[in-house]
């Protein structure tokens, strides 16, 4: 059984504290290492918004927010469902494992996992491990998923993703893992 602990951003699975995806992705490329945490921090809140405001769009609880830049995004998103006839299963789905969980965007009917980013740069790389990491714990190996990147004030994309593969989150994993012990 997976639980999610808020306060923390902690997994646990059967009990246990497990590492999330996002802590595996960012064991794995240090990408924001030399980035101030105001900035991090800001950013994030400011995906999480996008994020939630989505998710209740989808819900049909959406109205205008105070923030005109989580408007647009929302509008982006839209445009994007329609254009690319995307029909949404499933969003925010715990999936998980005695050595990782996490939490996928959103799962088109298709079974393809689709991950928002609102990054002012594609973060390709990011997306490659994530999205794998996401069809390893969900248990199938897809050969493509997608990302509706929404940058702040800009138009959203619709972008083919190509995960890494159930060997190489193995590897990811087990590196994790072995850290502290050498």
């Amino acid at each position: 059984m997976i639980e999610f602990v808020e306060d923390g951003h902690i997994y646990l699975y059967d009990g246990v504290i497990v590492p999330s995806v996002s802590e595996l992705v960012k064991f794995e490329l240090n990408e924001y290492k030399d980035v101030p945490q105001w900035i991090l921090d800001r950013a994030a809140s400011y995906g999480t918004r996008v994020h939630d405001s989505i998710e209740l769009f989808e819900q049909g609880l959406f109205e205008d927010t105070e923030d005109p830049n989580v408007n647009s995004a929302v509008r982006e998103f839209l445009k994007i469902k329609e254009d690319n006839g995307l029909k949404i299963a499933e969003m925010e789905k715990m999936v998980g494992n005695s050595h990782c969980c996490g939490r996928f965007d959103i799962r088109l009917e298709n079974g393809e996992i689709v991950d928002i980013k609102t990054n002012s740069k594609y973060p390709k790389r990011h997306l490659e491990i994530q999205l794998g990491l996401y069809n390893y714990l969900d248990g199938v190996e897809r050969e493509t998923g997608h990302c509706i990147w929404i940058p702040k004030g800009q138009f959203g994309e619709y972008l083919e993703v190509k995960p890494i593969s159930f060997k190489e989150c193995e590897e990811l994993i087990a590196r994790y893992e072995k850290r502290d012990s050498e």
